[in-house]
Formats: C-alpha cells, sequence, structure tokens
C-alpha cells in the first residue's frame, strides 16, 4: 500500500510539475467562447448578445463556470494552474483503480501496473490537453470513472450501475460527444461479471438502472440549459441538430464538424499508424505523435490470431486464468473497440477521445501478459515508455498557444476606458469571435460575432436580434490588427479601412471620422523546447473602430453585389451539399473578393479572378469549383464539386 501511494504521488507531481514548465494555455477557444458562454448563462445575457462566440456560443457552459470566476476576482493564474491541475490529479489514481481490477488476482503487478500508468500518463495528447480550459480532461475522469464501477472488483450491488449511468450522463451533459461512449459502456453492462453469473432477470434490471442513471445524469447538467435554448431558440440544442428542430435563427441544418473525417472507415485501420507521424492535423490540430494505439492493436491483432489458429498458451498461470480478470479485460477491450469505431465514424477529432489514448497503456500491459513472461512484458513497456518520450520531444509537445505564467491575472485583457464606461454595439468580424473582450467591457454593452464561422446575413435576412442592436445604438466594429504585433500597436492602415467598410457595408454601416483604439491582449507566449526564441512581449491587438450608417445608396449597393455572390455560393452548396455546412449563411466581402466560412472551417469558398475556389484547413492546394461573369455575377460554368481531403497533413 506505501509503494502504491508513493507512486500514485510520484505521477501526480511529474504531471503538475508538466502543467507548470508548459506554461497556461490561452487556447483559441477559450478567446472565442469558454469565457463567454459562462458569462452568457451567469449574467443571463440573451437580450444583450447574439451569437457572440460564434456556433460554439450555445455549448453548455457548465465546466467553464469556475474560470470565469477567476478572470473576474483576479485570481492569480498560478492557482487557477492548480484548479485546472485537478481533473489529471484525480485521472491517475482511477488510471491505477481500474488496472487493479485487470490485474485484480495477479500476484506480482505493482511493477506492470506503475509502468502501464506511466504510459498512460505520457500520452501525448494528454499533455497537450492537461491544464488547460478544455473540458475534455474533467471528460476523462468522468468516464474512467463510469468504467471502474462496471470493472467487477468483489462488488456485485445494483449501485455500481446506477452511479456509473449517472457519470456517463454526466458527461454527455458536460459535452454531446461524450455520447460516442454510450454504447461501449452498455456493451460493459452486458459482459459484466456480475451480471453474467446472475439470471436473465438480473440483466434487464442492470440494463434499465445504468440507462435511467444516465438520463438523470444527463438532466441534472444539461437540463436547464437545454430549457434555456428552447425558451430561447425553440432548439433544446442549438444550434446543433437545427435540422429537426428548425430554429428560425440559424438554417435548417446538422451540424457535424467533418475536419478530420476526409480518409472513411477504411482510415479506421491506418489512423492508429498515421497517429505515430510527428505532424499536426493528424488526429489533433496540433503535433500529438501517439505510438501505443498502433502497439495496442497489432499486439490484439496477435493474440486473436494465436488463439484462432491454437498456437496461443498462457505464458503466466497467474494471469487471465480467472473468470473474474478475463472478463474484465474482454470488458475493457470491447470498450475500447466500440468507441474507438463509433469516434471514427462521428469526428475523428482526437480530444473527443482522450480515455481511449490514455487507458491503452493499460490494454497494452494486460495483452501482452497473455503472450509473454513478466520479465519481458516490463522490459517492452519500459522501451515503449522511452520511446514515447522520444517522439513527445521530436514533436516538442506543447500547448495550442502557451503563454508564460505571471503570478497575475489568467487573462490579461486592456479595454480603453471609454468602452468599460460607456454602452455600446460591439460587431466582431473575424472567424475567432474574440468574445472574451466581452467580460471587460461596460455589462449593458452588446457583442455579437457577425462574420466569422458562421456570418449572419445582413440586408433584408437581418435578425430582428441583430438590427435591434443596431438601430439607435453606437456601434464599435472589432476587427484583429494585422499590422501591429511584439506589443507595439501601430493603428488602422488603409488597406483594413477598406476591408472594415466592405465588411460592415453588408449591415449598413461603415467607419465613422472617430479614431480606430487598440483592445490589448497581454500575454507573453513561452517556447519550452527552445527559450532563447521567447521574445518578451507578444501582446495581441484588435482594432476597436466606431462605426456609422451610411447612405442607403452605398448600403443597397453593398447588398446587391454580396446578394448575387450569395446566389452563386448557394448554387454551389446546392450542388455539393455535403461538403459545406452550414448552408445560405451570409457572404462576405474582403477587398476585391467575397468569401464564405463554414462551421470550424472545415472548408470555405471564396471568389479569384472569375472563379470559385475552395480551399480546405491546412491545405495548400486550392481547388476550382465554378467559374462566373465577373459584370452579371452569373456562373458561366458547371460546378464541380472537389472530394474533401483525405487527410489534412502534410507527409
Amino acid at each position: 500500500m506505501k509503494k502504491k501511494s508513493i507512486a500514485i504521488l510520484l505521477l501526480v507531481a511529474i504531471t503538475v510539475s508538466w502543467i507548470y514548465v508548459s506554461g497556461k494555455d490561452i487556447s483559441w477557444d477559450l478567446i472565442n467562447y469558454h469565457l463567454y458562454s459562462a458569462q452568457l448563462l451567469i449574467e443571463n445575457r440573451w437580450n444583450k448578445d447574439y451569437f457572440a462566440g460564434g456556433i460554439q456560443t450555445y455549448l453548455n457552459p457548465v465546466a467553464y463556470i469556475p474560470i470565469y470566476y477567476a478572470v473576474k476576482f483576479h485570481i492569480p493564474d498560478y492557482l487557477v494552474g492548480l484548479y485546472l491541475s485537478i481533473p489529471a490529479i484525480v485521472a491517475i489514481p482511477l488510471l491505477w483503480s481500474f488496472s487493479e481490477k485487470i490485474f485484480i488476482n495477479y500476484q506480482e503487478k505493482f511493477e506492470v501496473i506503475f509502468l502501464a500508468v506511466l504510459l498512460c500518463v505520457t500520452t501525448s495528447l494528454w499533455l497537450v490537453v492537461i491544464g488547460s480550459t478544455f473540458v475534455d480532461s474533467l471528460s476523462l475522469i468522468l468516464i474512467l470513472g463510469a468504467i471502474n464501477f462496471l470493472l467487477y472488483g468483489g462488488d456485485c450491488s445494483r449501485r455500481k450501475y446506477f452511479l456509473s449511468g449517472l457519470l456517463l450522463g454526466t458527461a454527455i451533459g458536460l459535452k454531446l460527444t461524450n455520447g460516442m461512449y454510450a454504447f461501449a459502456l452498455l456493451f460493459m453492462v452486458l459482459v459484466n461479471f456480475c451480471v453474467s453469473v446472475k439470471n436473465i432477470r438480473f440483466r434487464c434490471i442492470a440494463i434499465v438502472i445504468f440507462c435511467t442513471a444516465v438520463l438523470i445524469g444527463f438532466v441534472l447538467v444539461h437540463g436547464f440549459w437545454s430549457y434555456k435554448l428552447w425558451s430561447e431558440f425553440s432548439n433544446p440544442f442549438f444550434p446543433f441538430f437545427n435540422g429537426l428542430f428548425k430554429s428560425s435563427d440559424f438554417p435548417a441544418y446538422n451540424l457535424q464538424d467533418r475536419r478530420f473525417m476526409g480518409s472513411g472507415l477504411i482510415g479506421a485501420i491506418t489512423l492508429p499508424f498515421e497517429m505515430m507521424k510527428i505532424s499536426s492535423w493528424v488526429y489533433s490540430e496540433a503535433p500529438a505523435p501517439e505510438m501505443k494505439i498502433s502497439v495496442f492493436f497489432v499486439l490484439l491483432s496477435l493474440v486473436v490470431f494465436a488463439k484462432l489458429v491454437g498456437l496461443l498458451k498462457f505464458t503466466d498461470s497467474n494471469f487471465v486464468t480467472n473468470n473474474v480478470e478475463h472478463r474484465n479485460l474482454v470488458s475493457l477491450i470491447g470498450f475500447f473497440l466500440i468507441s474507438y469505431f463509433v469516434w471514427v465514424v462521428s469526428s475523428k477529432i482526437g480530444r473527443y477521445a482522450l480515455t481511449l489514448w490514455v487507458t491503452s497503456g493499460v490494454l497494452i500491459a494486460a495483452v501482452m501478459l497473455y503472450m509473454f513472461k513478466q520479465q519481458y512484458v516490463k522490459i517492452f513497456l519500459s522501451v515503449l515508455f522511452c520511446v514515447q518520450i522520444f517522439s513527445i520531444y521530436s514533436a516538442q509537445i506543447t500547448r495550442w498557444t502557451p503563454v508564460k505564467w505571471t503570478g497575475s491575472d489568467y487573462l490579461n485583457i486592456k479595454v480603453p476606458e471609454n468602452y468599460q464606461r460607456g454602452e455600446y454595439t460591439f460587431l466582431s468580424a473575424s472567424l475567432i469571435s474574440n468574445s472574451a473582450v466581452a467580460m471587460f467591457i461596460n455589462k449593458e454593452s452588446s457583442w455579437i460575432n457577425v462574420a466569422g464561422q458562421y456570418s449572419i446575413a445582413g440586408g433584408v435576412r437581418m435578425p430582428k436580434r441583430l438590427q435591434e442592436k443596431i438601430d439607435g445604438k453606437k456601434v464599435v466594429g472589432i476587427m484583429p490588427a494585422y499590422f501591429s504585433n511584439l506589443g507595439n500597436y501601430s493603428g488602422i492602415q488603409d488597406i483594413e479601412k477598406t476591408i472594415f467598410n466592405d465588411v460592415y457595408g453588408a449591415y449598413g454601416l461603415g467607419l465613422s471620422e472617430g479614431a480606430c483604439e487598440p483592445i490589448e491582449f497581454v500575454q507573453e507566449k513561452l517556447n519550452l523546447w527552445n527559450p532563447v526564441q521567447t521574445k518578451g512581449d507578444d501582446s495581441l491587438f484588435l482594432h476597436a473602430c466606431p462605426l456609422k450608417k451610411i447612405s442607403s445608396d452605398d448600403y443597397n449597393r453593398h447588398r446587391v453585389n454580396l446578394e448575387k455572390f450569395d446566389n452563386i455560393f448557394s448554387q454551389i452548396e446546392d450542388k455539393c451539399s455535403a461538403l459545406f455546412q452550414p448552408n445560405s449563411t451570409s457572404s462576405i466581402k474582403y477587398g476585391p473578393e467575397v468569401s464564405r466560412y463554414y462551421y470550424n472551417t472545415s472548408a470555405y469558398l471564396y471568389s479569384e479572378d472569375g472563379s470559385i475556389l475552395v480551399r480546405f484547413p491546412q491545405q495548400m492546394v486550392r481547388s476550382v469549383v465554378a467559374n462566373f461573369d465577373r459584370q452579371s455575377r452569373a456562373l458561366t460554368s458547371d460546378v464541380i464539386c472537389p472530394k474533401y481531403p483525405e487527410k489534412l497533413y502534410l507527409d
């Protein structure tokens, strides 16, 4: 027991040290919606803002409430980091606990379990996610807890099925994508040792208890939020599943994040080996090479093949000769495989399957003991650990946006004093909404992301909610200051003025005579693997520019031009509906050309010299979709639907 406690404390110390050494993660998602969505809930800003954080504005914000209060009350970032470490700290004893259940009757298990859990906590994506504001680390401990209750450890009470279901329902309530684990955990209920030794009545009761608990957990966490979404938009999951609920505030479309979906089912077989690549956009936006998944699949295939041909003989009489141990392992392997294939067909986004990558270390150790003696297993696990560490070093694993800890505010945003005092309508026009700024302005002001992943229509299609925020209000346009960097705000450039007038002209607005002022994100980026490249002040700036109503003639000119491009883009969407979602959004004019963006920028269309082109994320190659006449804005060629890239990374 003493050795176990020391081992767990050592693993916790290593994990927490990594969180602080690797810096705090001021991620795109934190600035885009993590902080704001909690603000929407707590401050009840439904009548003030509209799509402030883009499409993700209306995801359940419960998990982000602590970070909201940490920023609001200026809690030092070191203390915030300690709070953000809690899921990682809890995950380690949970991993050890269910490892003990996998090796429940194995006499010499300490060293094997230690090496297995060590492999778990050196999972590349785990190192990227832990200590950040992403919900995935919290989801991890909830799913690990659900697994723990379903692995037999001597208790056959019905309470374990209820608690497992409750944890799963809570996880789904926090993040809907955790529903990918539902079928896998139901499989674990069906093959659970207790269920197998009881009669059919006990099995049915276990399933009913589990499913009821899932529903209870979901309602407890997501019920109030669903009620608010239904009250505001007549869709309890708005804007998702809107093809079913058809809220008038969003296209009638069922959104799916397709960024990693190009390779289809065949990719499910090759992906574990592609995950070893030191490259971004394999299964994660950030580089996260992972050795363990391919190793697990190869070992599992060898075991299955050897058993089928009668070659496999158990090499260690202490392991997997007991029915409980065997069923626990089969249960966990089934959980992994079912979850993996549901993940493949639903998203292929690495963070969503974090539980699988983390638990693979335990599965490798267990499958190895099927075939080899313990001393060889320990050698293999040690070598695999060294290879994993080498890949982490080679890939220079880090945060999405690593920033130095300062001992002051977790998020430091400087807003001009007049915007802190006065009441304004802020219209953000960039793919990242920057809605985190809403916490630093006058609480009576409004924040709306008009042109981003979901561009809100202007003109006759302008939503009433947006029109009300513009009419009779002091309006401020917000855009990135592309020519300001390294802590120096250089003012708005002429080309940026043109972009401002082009974008906001769609809403009947243009730059006024008032001077643009900077909104500053104060930060110092951290380069963990090459500290000499850290340059000091890396503050980012936004332009905050007063807007005014433009003449009706200018407004009509903007509207007519965009409506013609809207017609072109809509024809392409009708022809290539699988590629572009949500469809029928508004187009955006940048200078002489016009663009249309889509959910999570999985693709975007844009005009260039009489052609409509498409570009996919991280792809340098552009594809011509159609040609059009620059005068009449009518298509002059057939629409050619491009094939979605099978892979987003570059070899």
